[in-house]
């Protein structure tokens, strides 16, 4: 499955530690006409979004390391990003089932382009959910 070529171009924030996963995502995403902002840490991420950075979804990647209390962990950064922006799509990208407050759960392994095309599909249901939003509503 491929993504379509949209009209709605959308900002999308990566945040995965793995840099050849993350290189791949965000080639792919650019290459669908998007824009990706890659990011290899919860607080990288952090503090570009309180800097004010703007986006239409994000790609976070659950088994991101909280290894000290200066870093902020995937399932952390998630909750911080949905009392944020409660109406931005989240997928999680996780090698389990445990999420909380994601949108969509997408299991590892998941490239673009896979036989399964997981998280093409969670893309594809988010950017529905945004055209849904985009739309004007109908005066009664």
């Amino acid at each position: 499955m491929k993504l379509e070529q949209e009209s709605i171009k959308m900002a999308i924030i990566l945040i995965v530690e793995d840099s050849k996963v993350g290189k791949h995502y965000q080639q792919q995403i650019e290459a669908r006409g998007h824009t990706a902002f890659w990011y290899r840490s919860g607080t990288e991420a952090e503090k570009e979004l309180e800097a004010g950075l703007k986006y239409d979804m994000a790609i976070v990647d659950h088994s991101l390391e909280s290894a000290d209390s200066q870093s902020i962990g995937g399932e952390e950064l998630i909750s911080r990003m949905k009392n944020l922006y409660p109406d931005k799509p989240v997928i999680c990208i996780s090698g389990c089932y445990a999420i909380n407050r994601a949108d969509m759960l997408v299991l590892k392994p998941c490239l673009f382009g896979d036989t399964k095309g997981e998280l093409e599909r969670a893309i594809e249901s988010a950017l529905r959910k945004i055209r849904q939003q985009a739309k004007p509503k109908r005066k009664r």
